[in-house]
């Protein structure tokens, strides 16, 4: 009801919608041939974008961007990416204006001093809230998410495509080669957090790794991409996990149930103590990313495994048609996890199922290397 964040009228949750679950929607929408709720969406979100080309992280549906500028790359990435594949698909170019505005405050997130330990990497954007008394500071933020970066990079491959352009394919291929160079943790087989303070950012993510493994794997980087699997599966697999109903406010579950036990990923480790008492749950978005993975390795008993817990999940008690986020709720900061169905999980398992490619595409990164490798062959003499 809003009364976690001070009581300030906006934040009334069933009210408010995320620019991540806009971009996965228009994935959707796409893919299923419903283009007037795509214009319907993008209508909206050019009428809200900021005059410098970005998009607030979330809105209030009914009256709109409120009181704070709070942005991030990550979430940006994926509405763009969306507007960009309905813009190929369907061949309407409406939202072109919108595209390249959004586009250019990406690329200009990008840091281009090669002295930089995270050159060629993009920042994560601006506006932050402390955790104790939920008051904001609209200050620039210098850290680079590597969950920011894979998400930005699919809106720059977009961006490449709907304009024929090489800024934003040199962009995103800069993007790429840095995520791997600066990135990945090759002692642990897997991508950090980011890189924060000019260091890496240790802590352990689920997505970082399953995601970025998705971004680099291509011929150059097979092994890399199977090393990721690999640890994903070794680190955050979570068994034997029933759906958890509690009346207590930080644990709230009363909607939903089901008397089996499920399997699948849980969205942090404490191999750090960056996420000491993390939940442990199974998390259906990190569960469909992990599966993600492993249907682009070619291993597809593997993610159908994971797609059909999710599907199981889907019809557990209580549930309507929409996947549930998590198996249980831990609705405290930082945590904020939820029993209740989700457009993210739901856009994931739908995807999956209907339209695997258009999560972090896959041609877009063989076209790529196999150019390069011909133009090598090409200056021989």
């Amino acid at each position: 009801d809003g009364s976690n964040a001070m009581g300030v009228y906006g934040y009334l949750l069933n009210s408010r919608t995320w620019a991540y679950d806009v971009g996965l929607a228009l994935l959707v929408f796409t893919t299923s041939g419903e283009y007037d709720l795509c214009r319907e969406m993008l209508n909206r979100m050019a009428y809200e974008q900021n005059t410098d080309g970005s998009f607030n992280f979330s809105y209030d549906i009914y009256i709109g961007q409120l009181f704070d500028g709070y942005v991030r790359t990550g979430a940006m990435g994926w509405l763009v990416w969306g507007a960009c594949y309905y813009t190929l698909e369907s061949g309407d170019r409406s939202y072109v204006e919108m595209i390249q505005k959004a586009g250019d405050w990406l690329v200009s997130k990008q840091i281009t001093d090669t002295n930089d330990p995270r050159y060629g990497l993009m920042t994560g954007g601006y506006g932050t809230y402390n955790m104790e008394d939920y008051s904001y500071t609209g200050d620039e933020i210098e850290w680079c998410s590597v969950e920011h970066q894979c998400s930005g990079l699919q809106a720059l491959e977009g961006c490449a495509l709907v304009f024929k352009s090489s800024k934003y394919k040199e962009a995103a291929e800069l993007v790429r080669d840095k995520l791997f160079l600066n990135c990945y943790d090759k002692e642990n087989r897997r991508f950090y957090q980011g890189i924060n303070g000019g260091k890496p950012d240790e802590a352990w993510a689920l997505d970082c790794t399953t995601w970025a493994g998705m971004l680099v794997f291509s011929i150059v980087h097979d092994a890399t991409a199977k090393a990721c699997l690999q640890t994903a599966k070794e680190v955050y697999l979570t068994t034997g996990k029933s759906i958890v109903q509690s009346q207590e406010m930080d644990y709230y579950n009363t909607a939903y149930s089901s008397t089996e036990t499920f399997s699948g990923f849980k969205p942090y480790s404490d191999k750090t103590p960056d996420y000491a008492g993390a939940p442990d749950l199974v998390w259906t978005e990190g569960t469909l990313g992990y599966a993600a993975l492993a249907l682009m390795l070619g291993d597809w008993t593997e993610a159908r495994q994971y797609v059909d817990e999710c599907i199981r999940l889907q019809n557990c008690g209580g549930g309507t048609g929409g996947l549930i986020y998590t198996t249980a709720t831990y609705g405290m900061l930082p945590w904020e996890f939820h029993v209740w169905e989700s457009v993210v999980s739901s856009a994931w398992l739908y995807l999956l199922i209907h339209n695997p490619d258009v999560l972090f595409p896959k041609t877009l990164r063989q076209v790529y290397y196999m150019a390069k490798i011909t133009n090598i062959h090409d200056e021989r003499p």
